[in-house]
């Protein structure tokens, strides 16, 4: 289960009760969304996966034993700083042994809390999919000893309620709707009190790998704001995908050779053993662990064979970083083009160069899309425009018709005519419909990649390549791939936004789409 998924999951799951929460507040489902995949969906994704129920997941959803090192003055300062703080709560056993259990029963399942579990006097702070901290314990004890975190009743009204408080706290209680970025903020005080705005999303929890809370969330709001109504229908890279952040990527010791992506999949059971064991030295530099026959756990084990034990590491790495434009790894266990990024270096996957291809005519192509970029309908919104009837009357549509598929075939035709050259499109792929150009470009036996061909070995994807997305209702998006970094795209697109939308205002430049996100494949005109 990818994040992607994962969300949908989450909105399909708590569909009414999300509703419910958010009907009548400036907040939306989407922002829920994020704080709960940020807070534990690094859980919840995985008992998902498993085939726990939704109340079971609600149970388990659960974390941070971090006690207080009163030697460094470190770590939880709030109540209760350690078992012994929480014994000195008239009603602290019960909770102790409500919380151990909850620690138990998550280690049983996911090896990453057995380290925790090892010591008898850990236990879990943080209850629920919001992750309601134990310090509400002191005024609203029957909520963790009765389990009221496993209820959506119950655990959705109180993050509503910490968010109002959180608006509070940035002086916003008067505002009836908040922009996207005021939400983001908003979620930044629900972590660690206020929110800076001056400070951007570098702001609250900071992660191993060096990635804020700030920064998390909001990447989580774009992937969640990318899902339509119908996510059955959907294909990623949708509004706010274009958002960059930094790699967290950890270096390599010094001198050590970073290996190149092998140009495949690498999944469980997988014969790859050379692959195999760089994965796992890797996960094991970093410190990733595997459970030990003894208990606790022990440093993973450097085998070559992609059992259990690595995919569960590599899951976990996935959970904690990302791709190397900052967009959230796919959280399926295999090592991709992206996860090897992330693990060894951008520069260790496939890396084209900006608008260079082998083919005279796509280069002509790229160089005429690239000309066309800042071309904005007129109205905005209106599929209209001098500059855009011409793409339109180039395939034969009409003004106000969806003018994507238009545009790529204009910069096809132009490029064509520039370089006294047959268009390859004219004779068998002028249309305006977008699946209806990967039907016919299949059916004249034009060369097509496959999602899951160009997933496995990036360096499939050329720039001028022409990208197709299915949308869903017989609809879909398309434009020219003009540069490919690892499994992510830069791509020129027409009828789009900053956000990548289907039907937007312009030519527009965009990055952030994922090789995987174009669900039905890639075609090669050259």
């Amino acid at each position: 289960m990818n994040t992607r998924d994962a969300i949908i999951w989450f909105q399909t799951a708590f569909d009414r009760e999300l509703q419910d929460a958010v009907r009548g507040t400036p907040f939306n489902i989407d922002m829920l969304s994020a704080i709960a995949y940020q807070e534990t969906g690094y859980i919840w994704h995985r008992l998902v996966k498993r085939g726990l129920g939704k109340k079971e997941v609600l149970r388990l959803c659960v974390g941070d034993t971090i006690d207080y090192n009163p030697t460094t003055k470190k770590g939880r300062k709030a109540f209760p700083r350690n078992k012994a703080h929480l014994l000195e709560h008239p009603q602290g056993a019960a909770m102790f042994a409500v919380a151990r259990k909850c620690l138990e029963d998550v280690a049983a399942l996911l090896p990453d809390f057995q380290g925790a579990v090892s010591n008898p006097n850990k236990f879990c702070r943080g209850f629920g999919i919001f992750q309601y901290d134990l310090q509400f314990f002191l005024k609203d004890a029957d909520y963790f000893l009765k389990e009221k975190w496993a209820e959506a009743s119950e655990c959705f009204p109180r993050v509503i309620k910490e968010l109002f408080e959180a608006m509070k706290r940035q002086g916003w209680s008067a505002k009836q709707t908040l922009t996207d970025l005021e939400k983001i903020h908003v979620a930044i005080a629900y972590n660690k009190g206020t929110s800076d705005l001056s400070k951007g999303l570098k702001q609250g929890h900071k992660n191993a790998e060096g990635k804020y809370y700030g920064e998390l969330v909001s990447a989580y709001y774009d992937l969640a704001r990318s899902i339509p109504d119908d996510p059955g229908t959907a294909a990623g890279g949708g509004p706010g995908m274009n958002v960059v952040h930094d790699t967290p990527f950890v270096p390599l010791a010094a001198g050590t050779p970073a290996p190149k992506y092998p140009g495949k999949l690498i999944v469980r059971d997988s014969a790859d053993k050379t692959a195999v064991r760089l994965i796992q030295q890797r996960l094991r530099d970093l410190g990733f662990t595997q459970p030990a026959k003894k208990g606790g756990v022990e440093p993973l084990l450097v085998d070559g064979i992609f059992g259990r034990d690595t995919e569960d590491a590599v899951e976990l790495f996935q959970t904690r970083h990302t791709n190397v434009h900052g967009a959230p790894l796919e959280i399926d266990g295999k090592v991709g083009s992206d996860t090897w990024g992330a693990l060894f270096g951008a520069k260790t996957v496939h890396v084209s160069e900006t608008a260079k291809t082998d083919s005279e005519l796509l280069q002509e192509v790229l160089d005429v899309a690239s000309m066309e970029v800042g071309v904005m309908e007129d109205p905005p919104g209106s599929n209209a425009g001098k500059r855009v009837q011409e793409y339109q009357r180039s395939v034969g549509i009409s003004r106000g018709d969806a003018w994507c598929v238009a545009f790529v075939y204009w910069c096809f035709l132009t490029a064509a005519k520039n370089k006294a050259v047959t268009n390859p499109m004219e004779k068998k792929c002028r249309t305006g419909g977008v699946l209806d150009l990967w039907n016919r470009a299949r059916d004249a036996g034009i060369t097509t990649i496959s999602t899951n061909e160009a997933t496995n070995n990036p360096s499939k994807v050329k720039p001028g390549m022409v990208f197709i997305i299915s949308t869903g209702g017989g609809k879909g998006h398309t434009g020219i791939v003009s540069r490919v970094i690892g499994n992510s795209l830069e791509t020129i697109e027409g009828n789009t936004n900053d956000g990548g939308s289907r039907e937007g205002i312009g030519v527009f430049r965009r990055v952030g789409r994922t090789i995987a996100s174009i669900n039905r494949g890639f075609i090669d005109f050259s």
